[in-house]
């Protein structure tokens, strides 16, 4: 089986500075302009990194095709 396709269907962004939300949203619409997910934002204390400034958990359906 290979990957045909696949589309994101639910997208959680953790950020530690929610002030610069409109850059997160920014980079999130031109990521995802002609199919956007659900999303949803939420501000965290720190991630693992210090000099992470987002992470982004993203929930796709794939679909798979036999050779």
């Amino acid at each position: 089986m290979f990957v045909v396709a696949f589309r994101v269907r639910l997208a959680r962004m953790f950020v530690t500075d929610i002030s610069r939300w409109a850059e997160f949203g920014q980079a999130h619409h031109e990521s995802f302009a002609d199919h956007p997910p659900a999303t949803t934002m939420v501000e965290v204390q720190r991630l693992i990194d210090p000099a992470m400034l987002i992470e982004i958990e993203a929930d796709a359906i794939v679909v798979t095709q036999s050779e």
